[in-house]
């Protein structure tokens, strides 16, 4: 009888997560590419608060009420590390908490890193706000950084 149970429950799991269906957005205007803004209140993050448009041009970029924002990937560069080696890394923050974080461990010998990374589904609602932080010593600029994801109804 147990066993006939857990065989019920298994498929009910099963049935409920494929109904759910992937987490994609539901047309291509809800895709989303930003790059960083206006600075945040902790020192060296700036905000992911300016969206970038298919023709190059910018905007301001805010989570709608009642959506959410579902970061993808990222395309990441770090330049002006003072150490050759030195350990460069870039951090996601909603509000003060790291959502993700990503460490390079070898700048190279211009002093620049970076990286190009598929996210996990990282869902950030409506009124919060998405800063990046930098982890690398000198005068470190993180101007060519651009985030995807994708807009959908906040659940």
């Amino acid at each position: 009888m147990t066993r006939w149970w857990l065989a019920v429950a298994a498929m009910l799991t099963v049935t409920v997560s494929a109904e759910a269906g992937p987490l994609a957005p539901s047309k291509p205007s809800d895709i989303r590419v930003l790059k960083l803004g206006e600075p945040c209140a902790a020192l060296g993050t700036f905000a992911l608060d300016t969206r970038v448009h298919g023709d190059g041009t910018t905007s301001p970029f805010a989570i709608p009420d009642k959506q959410a924002l579902v970061l993808d990937s990222i395309a990441w560069a770090v330049t002006g590390i003072s150490t050759l080696g030195g350990l460069c890394s870039i951090t996601l923050r909603v509000d003060t908490e790291t959502i993700w974080q990503d460490v390079v461990t070898q700048a190279n010998p211009s002093g620049a890193c970076g990286a190009v990374t598929t996210l996990p589904p990282l869902v950030i609602p409506a009124g919060k706000r998405v800063c990046i932080g930098v982890g690398a010593g000198g005068n470190v600029s993180v101007g060519g950084t651009r985030v995807h994801g994708f807009l959908t109804k906040n659940r």
